[in-house]
């Protein structure tokens, strides 16, 4: 796990601290994957990945985080578990690293997660601070950097948990005008020294995931309140200010950068629905490269940073090798048997016996674990259907299906899963896996 600090000439300070916060170690995935592609070095995305899955190791039996982790023992410092300050875009990167790569141990890790959210952290959708080891709540506090998280549920495809929570949450920006760092859930107060507004973006960030899943008008709204606000409050002669007080609108003499990349970004975002950025992907665009191969880009799909900056997962395809890509999907489908695809209740005697399956009793095994599985993406259309290939070999060389060398993923067909067509699950973009649960 990475320190909180370190000198770019000199390195590690002998006195820096070990302790960090558990976002401070999980968040470089997005970031450093895709240096990995775009360098062909895999170490960048292998030290983030190890730093993701050691805190997720040392998570409580109730499957809860701590907030700060001591990098050089593993021990955790500080056990309080929430959604929100020190932890919040952890969660967020294994989301989105899963759809960036298609790596789906993140995305249990996240379903494990969640699941402790909602039965230890949730209550009546406002998610209180907790105890790592007992789920007991120990601050019944809202921060304010929690209002992201029915963006990250919106992505995530929990609409309906999203909009209660959201709601939740713009009822304090309805109340005061805008959203206080701290606010005590019981006492239905703002806590004393956590009164401000520093023109954070993470209630409008999630205004805008809700309005691109929903197309609901309310959603516009916010956005319009959130404006005004900012105009009739926070604008001063030369940016606009963090606002000292939520009860007074009292202003500081401070603008933070992440009030333009963010905040700001994911208003005009908002308004302006016929962005590239708000794209379905459904009018791609086809490149030549120098090495002769093709690539698609403009296909939708674009992830956001932990501070807003945009991914393009075609064009990070497109910049990685995709000719070595290509050459070892062809590499691993000289020796392919096919016949160890067709549904269990097809199986000559022969791949039975291939399958270690000693009669057709066992029509009900589960050949996912049997098979390697194919990274793909779709060129046409996010949230669309492939066609299940007749043919394995005519249809990689037809279509850009993509094989991921940075990890052991090796290729399927879906035909073991439906006899016709397959659909994408929480499909975004680049590296979504087919498996049992996408067919229809």
């Amino acid at each position: 796990m990475p320190y909180g600090t370190l000198n770019l000439k000199h390195g590690v300070n002998p006195e820096e601290t070990p302790v960090t916060c558990t976002a401070c170690v999980g968040t470089y995935y997005l970031e450093f994957s895709t240096l990995s592609r775009l360098t062909g070095n895999q170490v960048y995305e292998e030290v983030a990945l190890r730093a993701l899955n050691f805190l997720y190791e040392t998570r409580s039996k109730l499957n809860l985080m701590g907030n700060h982790v001591n990098v050089s023992s593993g021990a955790w410092v500080y056990t309080d578990s929430t959604i929100g300050a020190g932890v919040d875009s952890y969660f967020e990167y294994l989301l989105k690293g899963s759809i960036l790569t298609g790596n789906r141990e993140m995305l249990e890790m996240f379903e494990v997660l969640v699941d402790s959210i909602r039965s230890h952290v949730n209550r009546d959708d406002w998610h209180l601070w907790v105890s790592m080891k007992s789920g007991l709540p120990v601050l019944p506090y809202f921060n304010s950097l929690e209002a992201f998280w029915p963006g990250l549920m919106t992505l995530y495809g929990d609409i309906d948990y999203a909009k209660r929570s959201f709601a939740n949450y713009f009822s304090l920006w309805n109340y005061f005008g805008f959203v206080p760092e701290f606010m005590n859930v019981r006492q239905q107060e703002v806590v004393k020294g956590k009164e401000g507004y520093p023109l954070r973006p993470e209630l409008i960030e999630s205004a805008y995931y809700l309005f691109q899943a929903t197309r609901d008008p309310f959603y516009l709204t916010v956005g319009r309140q959130v404006v005004e606000s900012l105009e009739r409050s926070a604008k001063v002669d030369y940016g606009y200010a963090h606002v000292h007080r939520v009860s007074d609108h009292a202003l500081e003499d401070q603008m933070e950068s992440f009030f333009l990349a963010e905040t700001v970004k994911y208003l005009y975002l908002l308004f302006d629905v016929d962005n590239f950025v708000n794209s379905e992907g459904t009018q791609a665009t086809s490149v030549q490269l120098t090495d002769g191969t093709e690539c698609l880009l403009n296909t939708g799909g674009y992830l956001f940073n932990t501070e807003a900056h945009l991914i393009d997962p075609a064009a990070l395809y497109c910049c990685h090798n995709a000719k070595v890509d290509l050459n070892l999907i062809k590499a691993r489908t000289e020796s392919f048997d096919r016949s160890v695809f067709d549904p269990v209740s097809q199986l000559s005697q022969k791949s039975m016996s291939k399958l270690g399956m000693n009669n057709r009793d066992q029509s009900d095994v589960d050949l996912r674990e049997s098979v390697p599985f194919l990274t793909c993406r779709h060129t046409y259309k996010n949230y669309s259907r492939l066609h299940c290939p007749a043919n394995l070999q005519s249809y990689l060389e037809q279509t850009t299906l993509q094989y991921d060398p940075l990890f052991s993923y090796g290729i399927q067909t879906a035909t073991h899963h439906c006899s016709d067509r397959c659909e994408f699950s929480r499909s975004l973009s680049y590296g979504q896996i087919l498996s049992q649960n996408v067919c229809s």
